[in-house]
């Protein structure tokens, strides 16, 4: 008879013991850390797009990035080992409360904000031709909704990835720290080249044969061919068949076209089509700019062009385009042809005036009045620096208790009349003497009694 072989088996783990206050404080302080950090990241960020160093302040955004998904790894994690938590000399409900009030009312919603600061800055520099950011982050959106592990790897390898080569790419060309401007934007040819990349390098390229390649561009239809000579058709409309629908309504077959030293895109039938580009001429919005040491340019679209030379006033906002304005910098742009490179200008750039804001919504001194159920405040915007050459156009007031009554809706003071406690919201809106639109917002407590 068989004799019965026993096998020995092997216990399941122990499950790991719950979490003591003290750890959970220590990864809420990790959590606190990381988001000092990423707010470090934007605001060098914010400094560097304000120098005009878009490159450096794509890695900067990038980095920040990078320090916000740190921070989500953390805290999606947190509120289950808050209430793990058991405590042998302390209230397990006290504990759990002072933890849990840390996250949900301070933790998280500096997470928000600085997300949502992050955001803006990420769709500024999109504005400005560089998309790396808006990039990145918007996949830091899809880490924290993805249900399962492997995704969540995933999209921490691509992150990684583009900050790392982005990064990489920073330290060549500026010897590893210099904020001079690195030309990353056309130089970038990761796995996001088409976000990344210089306008032209779109995946929605069509091929038109010799060589002709076709994209539909913000001013037209763009053509470039293989010398890197480019031209481009404003007010064309490409479509999907490789002809193209020009700005006075006629359709013209661009297969097969060429692009002629002047820049005129030489149609199969021979006929002739006057473009912006080829190998010198006058410089335009649609032009391609590099700086003396060969990095992308951007000229900002708001700026005027007029005899090939862009003027405007170039803005710097906390908190994206419209949001606080900081600092105003009258610039010119004098681009010239560059000897070696068709469609392509050298530019030389020359700032002027520049002045600096530092806005702030205060009470009126001697205007407070009580009465039974309300409370009545006049506001007023003002500059730190003493400066007046701005107008308001807008008050607007929001809390818990709803919008209060608002004096008036312009100007720069306004008087709101409140009837319920709460911390409200003073959003102003308004425009500089220079044309600058802006932005101010600042929360404040209220008490009635």
């Amino acid at each position: 008879m068989a004799v019965p072989v026993l096998v020995a088996q092997t216990p399941p783990p122990a499950p790991p013991p719950p979490p003591k206050a003290r750890d959970v404080r220590e990864e809420q302080r990790h959590i606190a850390d990381y988001l000092t950090y990423a707010a470090s990241d934007l605001q060098k960020g914010l400094e560097r797009a304000g120098a005009n160093n878009l490159d450096l302040a794509t890695v900067s955004g990038l980095h920040a990035v990078d320090q916000m998904l740190q921070c989500s790894k953390l805290m999606d994690k947190d509120p289950y080992h808050v209430e793990q938590v058991r405590s042998w000399f302390f209230d397990n409900d006290a504990a759990r409360s002072l933890l849990r009030d840390n996250f949900f009312k301070v933790l998280k919603p500096r997470y928000d904000d600085l997300e949502e600061r992050l955001d803006n800055f990420a769709h500024n520099l999109k504005d400005r031709g560089y998309s790396a950011v808006l990039v990145t982050i918007n996949k830091l959106r899809a880490w924290n909704t993805a249900n399962d592990a492997a995704t969540k790897r995933q999209i921490e390898r691509e992150i990684d990835q583009v900050v790392t080569e982005v990064s990489r790419q920073a330290a060549a060309k500026v010897g590893g720290g210099s904020d001079a401007s690195t030309g990353l934007h056309a130089g970038w040819g990761g796995p996001e080249a088409g976000a990344l990349g210089a306008p032209g390098s779109s995946e929605n390229a069509q091929s038109l044969g010799n060589g002709i390649t076709a994209v539909a561009g913000k001013g037209g239809v763009i053509l470039s061919d293989p010398s890197g000579r480019s031209a481009t058709l404003a007010g064309a409309t490409l479509n999907p068949d490789g002809t193209a629908r020009l700005a006075d309504g006629r359709t013209v077959d661009l297969k097969n076209a060429a692009i002629e030293p002047d820049g005129r895109v030489r149609l199969a039938s021979g006929e002739t089509l006057n473009g912006s580009g080829g190998d010198g001429g006058v410089a335009n919005a649609n032009s391609r700019f590099v700086g003396t040491d060969g990095g992308e340019i951007v000229i900002p679209a708001d700026f005027d062009w007029k005899n090939g030379i862009a003027t405007g006033i170039e803005k710097v906002f906390v908190g994206g385009r419209g949001g606080r304005l900081i600092r105003e910098t009258k610039v010119t742009f004098r681009p010239n042809p560059s000897p070696g490179q068709p469609n392509t200008f050298v530019v030389a750039r020359e700032n002027g005036e520049v002045r600096s804001w530092a806005f702030d919504v205060q009470t009126v001194p001697g205007t407070e009045k009580k009465s039974t159920g309300s409370l009545t405040i006049a506001f007023e915007l003002t500059d730190r620096n003493g400066a007046t050459g701005f107008t308001i156009e807008k008050w607007d007031i929001s809390g818990p208790g709803g919008s209060p009554a608002v004096s008036n809706s312009a100007g720069a003071q306004a008087t709101a009349t409140f009837a319920a406690s709460g911390e409200y919201t003073i959003q102003v809106s308004g425009k500089t003497d220079w044309g600058s639109a802006f932005t101010i917002k600042k929360t404040l407590p209220v008490g009635v009694e």
